[in-house]
């Protein structure tokens, strides 16, 4: 059964809108992973610049020039659907990005979700490179939600190899 209902708060300063959805409960961390080819710095270089272009699921990113912690990034995805995230977390020598989705349009049926995309040098049989995916949703997310973030990773994941060739 599904329960809606909306739900508007305010925390430091960002408005969110929410719609509940399932109730039924899931576990709220997902993390994929895979191996695409590439050495690390090609790979990192994609990543770090947040503009997902080579995703396919990214329609249009706007990103500051200098990407720092604290940085808002805006993006609108191909079913109209615009969201901003905030970086929170951010390493050249350890070659990962931490981020926050800070508001969303339509409303998401969650109230946060805190995403990292990390990568790690295949040092054998190279040039490689591991790259791991993983978000955290707050608790009121369902399972409807968790299989969606696995789809899209693996998408994306795709989407990076093929841009890697």
């Amino acid at each position: 059964a599904t329960h809606q209902r909306g739900v508007n708060t305010k925390e430091e300063g960002r408005a969110f809108s929410v719609t509940m959805a399932s109730l039924v409960p899931s576990a709220t961390h997902v993390n994929e992973s895979c191996v695409v080819g590439g050495d690390i710095e090609a790979v990192w270089a994609k990543v770090r610049t947040m503009t997902f272009d080579w995703s396919g699921q990214v329609t249009a990113a706007t990103v500051p020039d200098v990407l720092t912690v604290g940085s808002l990034v805006d993006y609108t995805y191909a079913d109209g659907t615009t969201q901003t995230v905030q970086i929170v977390e951010m390493s050249d020598l350890l070659h990962f990005v931490t981020y926050q989705l800070v508001k969303s349009t339509p409303a998401l049926t969650f109230t946060s979700a805190l995403f990292k995309i990390r990568c790690y040098e295949v040092t054998v049989g190279g040039p490689k490179t591991f790259v791991e995916w993983t978000t955290d949703f707050s608790n009121d997310a369902d399972a409807t939600v968790m299989v969606d973030s696995r789809f899209k990773k693996h998408e994306g994941f795709k989407a990076l190899e093929a841009a890697l060739l």
